[in-house]
């Protein structure tokens, strides 16, 4: 009879409880260090490692060395083996096997039981496809036969006599692989057999596609789900949606399976620092109503799905743990805000809501607010009056170029230090990592203003200071407003004409020769006829409109640039 070739699989629990201890840490960085300090000391590692969530299983295994990681996987079960596989060595839709070796070669490196308890706890689909790299198998089904083996390759037989291993080019087979073959050796020849005959007759691609959906089903268990699903799941909510459908709400209802899932010590850290988010959680964590404390112990694990989901929505890599605690911050603050502004500022009736609702509807508020101004600013960064065909927008100004880019990314984030109306003579653009999602209403507000005053530069630059399209590449507004009036000062009309090296450097000297306050109420008084500002409202009146806040601004940022003597962007004369 052929051999057996189709797994019997048995889908292994994936639910990992967290105990008191380590949830009780000061934050994740912390419980793992602590964690493995009393991995060397307890007596039974599997009791301390089992209760670990995978994302803190993660944690851990990042601050861990190799000699730590041999006791992590030795204590691991197979659930959990799964786990990290999962989080660490899928970049797509395709396993990275390298990735895979990478983390089971601690273990399965240091010996034939370390490979061998690696063979049981590795998914078998995965197990196949190291199993196939660079090798062959031979099958003798006549005792008289012989192999016929790749010159300088290397033959490895089995105690059996039948079946034969081919390392067509020895210098590519790891070690990894090798002990993986000398523990399947030790095995009963049916179970040995049943492999060797999988890496024979099984394709890559199949093997790749059965690990795929049951690495999507083990994800699914923690609350993870499909990036269709999850970004579909991002879609705006207005605030009158979202109060409706709390309140057609006649009873509590799970939006998803949530049984088993614990709030991950990483999640938990994330999302603390948002103070009314931490008193709706303290009241919440504080309760005695025995209704809202039933409803209140399921925020923990929902809370751990609309972060996974988010996750997913956002193409984080799982197991980049500085990337997931980023994102993890990011829904916290789109949770917060939504939050806030549903309870109208009341962390009562936020608690109330929390418990009412699956807590991805507030973050769905929060995008619902954002999505006005993401429309908007959009249309500006295409309008052709300032924007040539991929242009980088340099047009704008800081803090105008990172409020407008953080504004059409997916999730609509900002730029702290623009937020809070820092200026800088550059259009600097922040690094991944400095990006932040929007956590207040005050923050909307404030970036609410910035993008009213930079929807007036178009009109500014082109009906008001006779700039056509396309505009001077790499030129900023500043320097274009300071050339406009450099020109002014020469005695020639407010616009855009060339200024000779001479000019501009004259220009500058009578710049600075006054102070700020001078320089400003100047500049808008010579303004005034071309750009519609009345010249006797003071440039530190608190209602100015727009287009003279936007002036203003760009006014400081060219006398920063004037200062520091850069005149490079000046319509120079060459």
């Amino acid at each position: 009879p052929a051999p057996p070739k189709n797994r019997e699989r048995l889908r292994p629990p994936t639910t990992m409880k967290q105990d008191s201890l380590f949830l009780s840490a000061v934050g994740a960085k912390a419980a793992a260090e602590q964690t493995l300090q009393q991995l060397s000391e307890v007596d039974d590692p599997q009791a301390l490692i089992a209760p670990l969530s995978p994302q803190d299983l993660n944690i851990v295994w990042n601050t861990a060395d190799d000699e730590q990681r041999i006791e992590l996987l030795g204590a691991a079960t197979k659930a959990q083996t799964d786990a990290l596989v999962d989080l660490r060595c899928w970049p797509s839709d395709r396993p990275n096997l390298d990735a895979v070796e990478q983390l089971i070669a601690p273990l399965a490196t240091l010996n034939i039981d370390g490979a061998a308890k690696i063979f049981q706890q590795l998914e078998p689909e995965l197990r196949t496809l190291i199993l196939k790299r660079f090798v062959r198998i031979h099958v003798l089904e006549d005792v008289n036969e012989e192999i016929q083996p790749t010159p300088g390759s290397e033959v490895i037989p089995f105690p059996d006599g039948k079946y034969f291993v081919e390392y067509c080019d020895p210098d590519l087979v790891s070690q990894v692989q090798r002990n993986l073959y000398d523990a399947l050796k030790r095995m009963p020849f049916e179970e040995y057999q049943r492999e060797l005959e999988c890496v024979h007759h099984d394709l890559p691609s199949e093997l790749e596609e059965t690990a795929f959906r049951w690495r999507g089903s083990r994800l699914a268990d923690l609350g993870f789900a499909s990036r269709a699903e999850s970004i579909a799941w991002l879609s705006p909510r207005t605030i009158a949606e979202a109060s409706r459908l709390i309140e057609e709400q006649t009873q509590f209802v799970p939006q998803s399976p949530l049984e088993g899932i614990t709030l991950p010590v990483l999640y938990s850290e994330q999302l603390q620092g948002h103070a009314f988010l931490d008193r709706v959680l303290e009241l919440l964590a504080n309760t005695t109503d025995a209704e809202q404390l039933e409803r209140a112990s399921l925020v923990g694990p929902q809370l751990t799905a609309m972060i996974n989901r988010f996750i997913t929505a956002t193409q984080t890599d799982i197991g980049d743990v500085e990337e997931v605690t980023r994102r993890s911050q990011w829904a916290r603050n789109l949770l917060a805000l939504g939050l806030h502004r549903l309870a109208e500022g009341d962390p009562l009736r936020g608690a109330q809501l929390l418990c009412a609702a699956y807590p991805g509807v507030f973050l769905q508020v929060s995008l619902g607010l954002l999505q006005p101004l993401r429309r908007r600013a959009t249309q500006l960064l295409a309008d052709p009056r300032i924007t040539a065909p991929r242009s980088t927008y340099r047009v704008f100004d800081s803090p105008y170029h990172s409020i407008l880019l953080g504004l059409v990314r997916q999730i609509p984030v900002h730029w702290p230090a623009a937020s809070k109306g820092e200026i800088s003579t550059d259009a600097f653009e922040p690094s991944a990592d400095q990006w932040v999602a929007y956590a207040t209403q005050e923050e909307v507000d404030a970036t609410a203003q910035y993008l009213e005053e930079a929807e007036q530069l178009p009109g500014l630059l082109t009906h008001g200071l006779g700039f056509e399209p396309p505009l001077p590449p790499e030129t900023s507004a500043s320097m274009l407003l300071l050339t406009a009036l450099a020109n002014a000062s020469t005695g020639d009309e407010i616009g855009p004409h060339p200024l000779s090296p001479k000019n501009a450097q004259l220009f500058r000297q009578q710049a600075l020769v006054v102070d700020e306050q001078e320089f400003l109420t100047d500049a808008l008084s010579a303004l005034a006829t071309v750009t519609d500002i009345d010249p006797r409202i003071s440039p530190e009146a608190a209602d100015l409109h727009p287009r003279q806040r936007l002036i203003k601004r760009l006014l400081k940022i060219g006398r920063q640039r004037l200062d520091g003597n850069d005149l490079t962007h000046m319509l120079l004369l060459r």
